[in-house]
């Protein structure tokens, strides 16, 4: 993704993000695809780890403002603002959650960095796995 302001180098949805010594993150539940469920309505735990690299070779300050929907309904609403020192890169954090899920739906995590328009940067599929029978 690429912004007039920068690019996300990463963004991972995973289920939790832990502060390890020497300033290391650990995140556990790394969702690589589509999220399957085994019964709906499902409750899950979510986190997203995000690295931000502005395209400014100077100390910026950038904001973020961020939206996580199921499908067209908006489930939070956030935002974030971050000093960069010149040649660093913004980490940004949103914590583990709980998500309730009624029935099978899209997972978006949409996104706007310094008031540019709204990006969508995470796009999961959450659905229900239907077991064979024998």
């Amino acid at each position: 993704m690429t912004h007039l302001a920068g690019k996300f180098e990463s963004v991972i949805l995973c289920e939790d993000i832990r502060d390890e010594v020497g300033n290391k993150k650990s995140l556990i539940g790394v969702f690589s695809g589509d999220i399957i469920v085994t019964a709906l309505p499902a409750q899950l735990f979510v986190a997203v780890f995000m690295v931000y690299r502005p395209n400014t070779g100077r100390d910026c300050e950038a904001s973020f403002e961020l939206r996580l929907m199921q499908d067209d309904i908006e489930i939070v609403k956030g935002g974030i603002t971050s000093q960069i020192l010149a040649g660093q890169e913004a980490v940004l954090v949103l914590p583990k959650a709980l998500m309730r899920v009624e029935n099978e739906v899209i997972l978006r995590l949409l996104i706007s960095v310094n008031k540019e328009p709204e990006e969508e940067i995470i796009k999961k599929r959450i659905f229900l796995m239907v077991q064979p029978s024998f």
